[in-house]
């Protein structure tokens, strides 16, 4: 093996991620629009796939299928801020199908419903209850079904719009062995030539 190969290999190794199987991250976020308001939230979940319920229900706190969430609310009354699984009792989350987690949730077909994320459905839902106690900024708490409801001066509603995959580093650095792998077996080429300049 030439010292370019070698070379390659050592990189290629280091570009692979330990593998921590089943916990997928998520990208959120809510918006106002349908309720004539500017409020919006945006932030990232984490869940373990082998342990949530795909299809069915579930009521729990963090730590088990939902392991941990980030918020940013902004454009809002008073609710602008950040927020983390500290300031929430736990996640609601039903599904009457089994959604395909690798692509964007809402929007796909649901049982009885147009699709999953349909606000104000009877069958299906992804909410968050806060834990607001009196004299603290209270985190965004379920309104009904796929919204939240932002507690402050004037109450104001948000409903989900996006609930998409983040591609998972382990696929991404593949990708790039993969690549550097076809580069590396290539090898130099042959650029001899002769005296009168022929190969």
């Amino acid at each position: 093996m030439t010292r370019v190969k070698i070379i390659c290999a050592m990189v290629a190794a280091t570009m692979v991620p330990q593998v921590y199987a089943d916990l997928l991250t998520f990208d959120l976020e809510w918006s106002g629009a349908e309720h004539n308001n500017t409020a919006m939230i945006t932030g990232q979940i984490v869940l373990d796939d082998a342990l949530l319920t795909n299809p069915g229900y579930t009521m729990e706190s963090f730590g088990n299928a939902f392991q941990s969430i980030t918020l940013e609310v902004s454009g809002s009354s008073s609710s602008d801020g950040t927020y983390t699984e500290a300031d929430f009792y736990g996640v609601m989350w039903r599904t009457e199908s089994a959604l395909d987690l690798t692509e964007e949730l809402v929007g796909q077909p649901a049982i009885l419903d147009a699709w999953w994320g349909i606000a104000n459905s009877a069958m299906n839902d992804f909410n968050l209850v806060s834990n607001w106690t009196s004299g603290s900024q209270a985190a965004p708490t379920s309104f009904s079904a796929f919204t939240l409801q932002l507690l402050g001066v004037y109450s104001q509603e948000v409903s989900l719009v996006s609930f998409r995959p983040v591609p998972e580093p382990t696929t991404l650095s593949l990708l790039a062995v993969g690549l550097l792998s076809l580069s590396c077996g290539r090898g130099p080429r042959n650029s001899k030539k002769t005296l009168n300049g022929n190969q």
